[in-house]
């Protein structure tokens, strides 16, 4: 006759160190919020460091969310929108220099 069998005893669930938790990462979500208030104020000096940001964040931002296994859109998204309001200022600074008159003599006596 065979010894009885005892039944498995369950293990608690420790979580493991350096464990990636689902859902976007935060640099993910700072290229997202940055993208859509740079370009908001692109036209103006505040919207140029914003833009730079959700740039780096989106291109951070994409390492982080393959690792956690989210879906692209955050950081595309505030990748692109860093990228136009990046052009927007480039093509305003353009617009700006070519209708200003560099010859004109502003002494007045």
């Amino acid at each position: 006759m065979p010894p009885p069998t005892t039944p498995p005893v369950a293990q608690p669930v420790v979580p493991v160190a350096g464990a990636v938790t689902p859902g976007q990462g935060g640099l993910a979500i700072a290229a997202f919020v940055c993208g859509i208030v740079g370009i908001l104020t692109s036209w103006c000096c505040v919207g140029i460091p914003l833009a730079i940001a959700a740039v780096v964040c989106g291109i951070l931002g994409k390492s982080e969310a393959q690792k956690r296994g989210a879906p692209d859109w955050m950081w595309m998204t505030g990748l692109i929108l860093g990228v136009i309001a990046l052009v927007i200022f480039i093509v305003m600074l353009i617009i700006g220099v070519a209708n200003t008159d560099f010859n004109t003599n502003v002494n007045t006596n």
